[in-house]
């Protein structure tokens, strides 16, 4: 299998919430947005949850994305400036560095810089 590509899809139940918080606070570029499907530069896309794209309503968020960052206390100065705080303060884990925060809907994102 020679795989050239991989994306990550959020199931959202606020399309426009989620594309603001990704693009205004992440700084993810929007490269594609019809009102129905939001795409991002770097593979992540969002669809709404309806009949079509759905999960079990038992099932908790189970989704982690993580970014991996240059200068993490710039990154998580960045967030802050914007009103965005961690959920989970920096720890170091091994080889990296990694601070948590939630989006909107409660998926966990990591931030994650290399030693």
């Amino acid at each position: 299998m020679d795989i050239k590509q991989t994306g990550t899809i959020i199931l959202t139940k606020d399309i426009a919430a989620m594309r603001d918080f990704y693009a205004e606070k992440i700084g993810l570029e929007v490269v594609s947005d019809n009102g129905h499907v939001v795409v991002f530069r770097n593979g992540l896309s969002m669809h709404p949850q309806n009949e079509r794209h759905t999960k079990p309503q038992d099932v908790p968020n189970n989704i982690d994305i993580a970014f991996t960052v240059a200068d993490i206390q710039e990154a998580v100065k960045d967030l802050a400036d914007k009103g965005v705080s961690l959920t989970r303060e920096i720890i170091e884990e091994g080889t990296i560095w990694l601070g948590m925060l939630k989006d909107p809907e409660g998926n966990d994102l990591l931030l994650i810089q290399r030693k």
